[in-house]
């Protein structure tokens, strides 16, 4: 919550994004999409190989995607 506060702030005060939050954001976004669910375990998937997503808030991102 806080990196999105701080995007919107400096695009608030400076017209601009900040370049290295913006691209760790979109990072942990990309991270987080779920792919698989199985035995209420969540997957991402990365060039053909599955992760687990050990997140508190990967339910939440799967009813997203």
């Amino acid at each position: 919550m806080r990196v999105v506060l701080c995007i919107a702030k400096n695009f608030g005060g400076f017209n601009t994004v900040p370049d290295l939050i913006a691209c760790g954001f979109g990072g942990y976004l990309k991270f987080m999409c779920v792919v698989q669910k199985k035995d209420g375990k969540y997957f991402g998937e990365l060039k053909g190989n599955c992760y687990p997503i050990v997140e508190a808030s990967a339910e939440y991102y799967f009813e997203l995607w």
